[in-house]
């Protein structure tokens, strides 16, 4: 997805459609409140790092 250069995004491998997939790090307020406002877009919070995405 298009962000800004002030809000992290990190690409992960998609098993089951096979492709990379790319998604928002919301690690301020201000990141956070630029996904809020998109208004489209469900936020799902994982309990893993981005550096350890596969261990939670």
């Amino acid at each position: 997805p298009y962000a800004p250069d002030w809000v992290r995004t990190v690409t992960v491998w998609s098993e089951g459609s096979e492709r990379e997939l790319s998604y928002f790090v919301a690690e301020d307020v201000e990141s956070l409140l630029y996904v809020v406002n998109l208004g489209t877009i469900p936020i799902h919070v994982w309990s893993s790092r981005v550096e350890t995405l596969a261990a939670p």
